[in-house]
């Protein structure tokens, strides 16, 4: 099956949640961009735009899942929690990124536990802060680096751990994004193994 697509930036228009409804993807995946207008002000108007969603999610039975994304993105589990609260799972939904959570610094344990009623989706991925500058730069630069499972910020033993603590049932995503792309066969079938012995 398919259980997601990506959506636009920004949110779906009603031909593309019609689409998902016909070819029986549930979720449509998306992140939100904090905007010049600050992070306040953008999340009380993208509140506003997923109201007027709503009646469209709720007609052909699909649901919007919000993934957290590291940087000018709601990046947090608490984000997430805030800027759909006022609605239904069902409706408005959270897509929780392993690594993204790890690289704005959140333990995993706390931000399931913030976003949990609302959890559609976990994607499993690593990632750690790599430097693009050397000492002697006047302004350290650093960017993520996509790695294995075993070898980034985010620890997979204790995100598979708080899983089966609260019996998570839903869709878990390895989205096979490696900064040596060269590697993907090998690092996604590593991947692949090592996720399944901690859910084993």
């Amino acid at each position: 099956r398919i259980f997601s697509i990506a959506g636009p930036s920004g949110l779906p228009d009603e031909r593309m949640i019609a689409t998902c409804a016909e070819a029986g993807v549930p979720v449509i995946r998306t992140m939100i961009t904090v905007g010049p207008e600050g992070y306040l002000a953008t999340e009380a108007s993208v509140q506003r735009a997923l109201g007027r969603l709503v009646p469209l999610l709720d007609k052909y039975g699909v649901t919007l899942g919000v993934q957290n994304h590291c940087g000018q993105f709601v990046n947090h589990a608490m984000g997430l929690r805030h800027l759909m609260e006022r609605f239904e799972p069902r409706h408005i939904a959270a897509i929780w990124d392993a690594a993204h959570n790890a690289l704005q610094g959140e333990p995993s344990e706390s931000a399931l536990d913030i976003i949990w009623t609302y959890l559609c989706m976990v994607n499993l991925k690593n990632a750690f802060w790599q430097r693009t500058t050397g000492p002697e730069a006047t302004q350290a630069l650093w960017r993520p680096y996509w790695t294995s499972g075993r070898h980034g910020l985010a620890s997979w033993p204790a995100v598979a751990a708080e899983l089966k603590r609260r019996g998570y049932g839903g869709v878990i995503c390895l989205t096979a994004e490696y900064s040596d792309e060269s590697a993907v066969d090998r690092l996604i079938a590593e991947d692949l193994a090592y996720t399944r012995s901690l859910f084993a």
